[in-house]
């Protein structure tokens, strides 16, 4: 095997085993050295930050550094803070992601001339392949990178796409300083308040390194993500990644020696996890659509039957757990590894009516003058911070109407009339009539 990361977890120590199949750290070394250091006059850091949208969960896994060959944190076999943290987010094809990362690397330590520790090198020279990896896996932690990761996401989630995607905009626009955070935390709000497309909107937020405070608000993350390098530099420092090396690597005191083939077991692990990966994401659909029900329908047309939908999800929710027990038996026994048959294209599931809202809708606002259309506010209210929009930022087109002022002294510019009436619910790109007095002769 090629060296490669995985996420750190605690336990792990420079020069103990590992397996790979189920992410389990041996609690012995299989490899030792002269001493453990980094590159000389090496002390800088790599920083790298960025806000992406991510359309699936596979994406956003690879994105925070999670692949389904990392170990068997992937599969729950052994602790993983980091999977935990993705997990936590919904996997249905309804939702996207928004993801703020920041990333700093501090100069990696690696051990220094690695050998067999004595205990490991007994049972090469013995020939106990087997006796080897149940002692001390199939690879060794050869080195650790320190420094901090932070990654907050944004799941919106939503049965229309162009909603999702529009949200999206926004949390890039806070990240990289074209709005405030302030004018995210309100046009969140003001987006969930005015959907007819079930707009939900959740903050996960992970952070490996220094911590001086729980990031509470969308204030808080942006202001984290901006001077998370500074927090954790130096002494902040946390060690978040590992770098495994192959035994095989190393000086051999028996040529004729064999390391257990694990190859086979891998690929059968990487299948399960990715077809577990998409049965998943069917479940959470189906949750979505039984809870926005009356949204779908099936393929052919007909309504979708709740009954047909439950029963399908639990299908899908028992296929899960087998799969779930078969990796668990092919990763302890070789010859219980066999390609699942599971397949999601077995299942046909609803979709969305024709008439079901899929695009955004907006609220027309209470416009009091005319000076309102044009210019947007924000109204502080028992709930928090409203938006109270002008007609373009929302993509409302507007026809004014211009009468007679009915009240003297009127200078003009109130607004009388509004049809639609303010309240009600639009598509984007509807035009308002507006009526507006002239000032008063």
């Amino acid at each position: 095997m090629a060296s490669r990361e995985v996420p750190f977890n605690d336990g792990m120590k420079v020069g103990l085993g590992y397996d790979r199949l189920t992410g389990e750290v041996m609690p012995t070394a299989g490899a030792t050295g002269q001493s453990i250091s980094g590159v000389a006059q090496a002390g800088g850091q790599q920083v790298s930050s960025d806000c992406i949208t991510v359309q699936d969960v596979e994406t956003l896994h690879k994105s925070l550094g999670v692949s389904v060959d990392a170990g068997g944190s992937y599969l729950g076999f052994s602790a993983s803070a980091k999977v935990d943290y993705v997990n936590a987010c919904d996997f249905s094809s309804f939702s996207a992601y928004a993801v703020v990362r920041v990333s700093v690397q501090n100069a990696f330590a690696s051990l220094d001339e690695p050998v067999l520790s004595p205990d490991a090198n007994q049972l090469v020279v013995n020939g106990l392949p087997d006796r080897f990896r149940r002692r001390f896996g199939d690879a060794f932690i050869s080195g650790i990178r320190t420094g901090g990761e932070y990654f907050a996401i944004y799941q919106l989630t939503s049965t229309s796409q162009s909603e999702r995607e529009s949200l999206a905009v926004q949390v890039h626009a806070a990240f990289n300083g074209g709005i405030s955070s302030a004018e995210l935390s309100t046009a969140i709000n003001t987006a969930v308040a005015h959907s007819q497309s079930h707009l939900e909107v959740q903050v996960h937020v992970f952070r490996q390194g220094s911590i001086s405070q729980a990031d509470l608000s969308i204030d808080d993350i942006m202001h984290t993500a901006k001077k998370f390098p500074v927090d954790v530099a130096a002494a902040g420092a946390f060690p978040y990644a590992v770098l495994l090396q192959d035994y095989a690597r190393l000086k051999q005191p028996n040529d004729a020696f064999n390391y257990v083939d694990v190859q086979n077991q891998q690929d059968t692990l990487a299948d399960l996890a990715k077809k577990r990966f998409d049965f998943l994401s069917l479940r959470d659909d189906y949750s979505y659509i039984l809870k926005h029900l009356e949204d779908f329908q099936n393929p052919d047309g007909t309504p979708a039957d709740r009954q047909k939908v439950a029963s399908d999800q639990r299908a899908v929710v028992d296929a899960i757990n087998t799969m779930q027990q078969q990796a668990s038996h092919c990763s302890r026994d070789a010859s219980q590894c066999t390609f699942t048959s599971f397949d999601v294209g077995a299942f046909v599931k609803p979709v969305p009516k024709p008439g079901a809202p899929t695009g955004p809708m907006v609220a027309v606002p209470n416009w009091d003058t005319e000076e309102l259309i044009h210019e947007t506010i924000v109204e502080e209210t028992g709930a928090g911070p409203v938006l109270a929009p002008s007609a373009e930022s929302i993509g409302l087109k507007v026809v004014i109407v211009r009468v007679p002022a009915t009240m003297q002294g009127d200078e003009g510019g109130l607004v009388v009339g509004q049809d639609p009436p303010p309240g009600t619910l639009v598509p984007v790109g509807s035009t308002v009539t507006v009526t507006v007095t002239e000032p008063d002769a």
